[in-house]
Formats: C-alpha cells, structure tokens, sequence
C-alpha cells in the first residue's frame, strides 16, 4: 500500500527486508551507489553487517495498513519534512509551532512524516520521527527493545503515544502520534508566526490539570514507577483544542543510557553544570531542582515535581523560569515566593492577561500556591503527583 521513491538520497548499507521496502523495486533504491542488498544487484560484502531491525507496536495503529521503516528524505506516498521543532528543542509541533530549524540537540531530530495517501486518494496518516543524535548511548538490541516497550506501555490520554520504533547499529528511530499546535513554550512565549490569542485562564487551568494528571500517571504507574526526567514548556505539546501532551517521556534513559546520574542525563536538557546568571541555558535549567544540579544526584519523581511547579508558575506568569534581570539571575520560583513572602499586590507578577479574568482570583492564588508546594527546595516536603493532580483538579471549585 505504500510506494518509496529513495532516489538519490546518499544512503548506504544493507536494505533491510522488512515492512514496505520489501515490496519495491530496485528503481526506488537508484542514485545510492552505497547502497546493498535485495532488490538490488548488489551483494553486501558482509552478511552481517547493517542488519537493522523494525519492531513496532501493533496495539491500534493510527492505519494499520501503513508500515514505518527507514526512509530517506523525500518519499512517494511517504513524505519526510526535514524542519526541527520549537525553539530548537527537537520538538514536533505542526501548524505555526515549528518555531526555530535544525533541532538537531540532545535528543536528536524530529521529522514530520506524512504516511500513505497521496497515491490512494485519501489523507494520508501523520506522525513524529525522532532521530536518535550520534554519540547517544550504545545500546544492545535487547536492551533498547526492553526500554522502549516499556515506553510504550505508559498510555494516557495525556502522554504523547509512542507507536513504533526501528533499531540498528547505526540508526535509531522512535515513532509517535503528531500533535498539531505547537508547544505550550510558544502559546505562552509566542513563536515565528505570533498570531495566537494569549491564553485564557480556563484554557491555562484545563492545561496544567492535564500535564498533572499525564504525570501522575507516569509515576504511579505499575509495576515500573517511572521517572521522566526533562519537563518543561516545550516537552507540553497542544492540540487544537488545547489540550496538553507530555513529550519526551522515555528519552532522559534513552540518549543517557542507563545511567541517571547529573552529567549523563542532563545531556537532554543539552545542559552541562552551568552558573545560571550568566549562561544562556539559564532558562532550561531553572526547570531542573536544584537538588539535581550536583554532579552524582539522581533525577527523581520529586524532582519531576519541581520541573513540573516551574512550568505551572511559567503558566500563571507567562515569564520564562529564568525570572528576568529584575530577579538577578534566582529564577521565576523565587521571585514569586519574595512577592507573596512580602505581601505584595498580585499584579506585580501574574501574566498581563489574565488581570482582567477578576472572577478567576482565588482559583489562580491557589494554582500559585500548588506550584509554590511543588517547588520547595526539600524535595521530601514536595507533595506527590497524584495530589498535585487532585489539587488541580478541585481549583475549579473555588
């Protein structure tokens, strides 16, 4: 059902024999002298050599007569869009929400994938591609199969869904749904194409009950409690309807290995240990608890907390973490708990936006004091998810 055209796309190796390719002819592979293997004539010197392997999850297909495999840079009914994510972060996000190019960081590249369709008459299905960078962790076989089945299984309406995922020695490809609206970093921020409407209060509450509720579910769930290890604004991607997505899950392992230490699993933030006023990453790692920032520590599920009280003050605020000049470099947590240690009118820090939302006060004071809980600097005070979640979810009330 799909058709490749692989043409002069410089790729080498061995073709591998499964899914879709088996079913081209060899005009679909010209133009790659480096290429070897069936349809070709040409033998590959090595039997062993470039033998990838695809594996994917069969439970509900987005279409169960597509088959991902390794695909070049343009295709027939399989189109490839070479464009980075949000802010450079390697995200995906359709519609405006591309943000800057390349993508190219720690967590690789992501490519929109446009599956079947074209040649069929129908609309084709749409997914993300993330490229695993070089220099990732070395994996066995079993092992990243292991890993990412486990990914897999975390399923929530407010988790972005892994679907496939494609190994060889050389490449690693991960495979999930395509979430159309961009990042929850550019509907607060803004982006290239600033045409969005700010966000209106319910919209923020609905959104931030969502990555709570994405999160706990990530924490508690069974028999693995997992930990994701790199939340932010950009990992929270919207759909049309604004709700949340949590992205990014399972990669903080993946690139770092099986390692959890600082220095290894900061790679994902594409952060080294850096002094936050004055480096440029200053931002992203304001999202890391401090606890964290040691070389040795581990991430934990009281750290997600604290990532997760930043991106629910960078929600309330509309600032980035970093706090502005105004804070000297300490970070959106601090200059928040200084305005209400101090008494201070609300206004001096909640986003220009919301002010007139007057009926929303006591639901927003009390969303300020949820992240506030989130973000104490002794990880044991810090609530768990699931009351964060439930908090959240009782704010309408009020």
């Amino acid at each position: 059902m799909v058709s490749l055209d692989l043409r002069h796309n410089n790729l080498t190796g061995k073709i591998p024999q499964v899914g879709s390719l088996l079913n081209q002819g060899p005009t679909a592979f010209s133009g790659n002298p480096s290429l070897c293997g069936f349809p070709l004539q040409t033998p590959c010197p090595d039997p062993e050599a470039q033998n990838p392997r695809i594996l994917s999850n069969p439970d509900n297909p987005t279409n169960p007569n597509s088959q991902i495999g390794f695909v070049g840079r343009r295709g027939g009914e399989m189109e490839m869009d070479g464009r980075g994510g949000q802010n450079g972060e390697g995200e995906v996000g359709g519609g405006g929400g591309w943000g800057g190019r390349g993508g190219a960081k720690g967590s690789g590249i992501v490519y929109k994938v446009v599956v079947g369709g074209r040649g069929l008459g129908v609309a084709g299905a749409v997914v993300a591609v993330r490229r695993l960078s070089e220099g990732d962790a070395t994996w066995r076989l079993k092992e990243f199969e292991a890993e990412v089945e486990a990914v897999g299984r975390i399923q929530h309406p407010n988790i972005v869904r892994l679907r496939a995922y494609y190994y060889a020695s050389d490449e690693k490809l991960l495979v999930s749904d395509f979430i159309r609206n961009g990042s929850l970093y550019t509907a607060l921020h803004g982006g290239p194409a600033e045409s969005a409407p700010p966000l209106s209060w319910s919209s923020r509450l609905r959104i931030a009950q969502g990555i709570a509720r994405g999160l706990a579910h990530i924490h508690e769930f069974i028999p693995r409690k997992h930990i994701h290890g790199n939340i932010k604004s950009s990992k929270i991607l919207l759909d049309d309807d604004l709700n949340p997505y949590i992205s990014g899950f399972g990669l903080t392992r993946l690139i770092s290995g099986t390692s959890k230490s600082t220095n290894a699993a900061l790679k994902t933030h594409n952060l080294n240990i850096v002094n936050p006023k004055t480096s440029s990453s200053s931002s992203s790692i304001m999202y890391v608890a401090p606890e964290v920032r040691v070389s040795g520590s581990r991430f934990t599920q009281k750290s997600d907390v604290y990532s997760f009280g930043i991106v629910l003050l960078e929600i309330l605020t509309g600032r980035v973490p970093g706090g502005g000049p105004e804070n000297d470099g300490k970070g959106l947590e601090n200059l928040v708990r200084k305005v209400f240690r101090e008494e201070r009118p609300l206004s001096e820090i909640i986003d220009p936006a919301l002010v007139h939302e007057v009926h929303a006060k006591k639901q927003v004071v009390a969303a300020f004091h949820t992240a506030l809980n989130c973000t104490e600097l002794d990880p044991e005070v810090r609530p768990r998810m699931k009351t964060i979640s439930e908090n959240l979810d009782h704010i309408e009330s009020q």
